[in-house]
């Protein structure tokens, strides 16, 4: 069975990914620099997830966006990225909206590749793929 992980917000989630390493719901638990996810509407009623993401390196900025990427061709399940550099912090913040098109909501896929972000956030972090 695969391990799981619990957000107040997505709920339940797999936490392995074919090909990837499994993660342990402590691990998550204690990523830094993260936010948790949050539903949102946007101007035209949309429900979304979002989540922002923080980069100190351009290469892990390079390297989460690539993954994510092929993560999107691969599942045919596209997402909207907003991509800042923060003076402030001097860090690359990434926010992802997640949502399905044909329904203007949130799925279960949604759920599925939010957990997916959560884990290559993870790698890239701790230098585990890059």
């Amino acid at each position: 069975m695969l391990p799981r992980f619990s957000d107040p917000l997505i709920g339940e989630v797999r936490t392995t990914v074919p090909g990837r390493m499994p993660i342990k719901p402590i691990e998550l638990a204690i990523i830094p620099n993260t936010s948790r996810w949050k539903s949102i509407k946007d101007n035209e009623g949309i429900t979304k997830l979002r989540k922002t993401y923080s980069f100190d390196e351009l290469s892990q900025k390079i390297y989460f966006l690539n993954e994510l990427s092929n993560h999107e061709r691969d599942t045919q399940h596209f997402i909207d990225y907003l991509i800042i550099f923060n003076d402030q912090t001097n860090k690359f913040d990434i926010t992802v909206d997640l949502y399905t098109r044909r329904l203007n909501s949130t799925t279960e896929a949604d759920k599925e590749f939010a957990a997916y972000c959560d884990i290559v956030y993870y790698e890239t972090c701790y230098n585990l793929s890059v």
